[in-house]
């Protein structure tokens, strides 16, 4: 899955998301994996028995924008 990022991303970090639904259809996985500079710097996932797909994806997602927003103030001094 490849996101158009916000310019104050783009050059910067990249996130790649892995989502994976098991057999059974109750449990869904995400695992996004955050590049800042083309290096990895974090790993997050989500297993979730209550949401579908998308709304898993969703919530990774939500969370690597709230990270990378608190390496940019962090680096700002925010």
């Amino acid at each position: 899955m490849k996101l158009i990022l916000p310019p104050q991303y783009r050059d910067r970090f990249e996130f790649v998301f892995h989502v994976d639904q098991s057999f059974d259809s109750r449990t869904v996985v995400c695992r996004a994996e955050i590049f800042e500079h083309s290096v990895l710097k974090a790993v997050l996932q989500i297993v979730d028995t209550k949401r579908t797909r998308l709304e898993v994806v969703d919530a990774v997602l939500i969370r690597c924008i709230r990270w990378a927003d608190l390496r940019i103030q962090d680096e700002a001094g925010v």
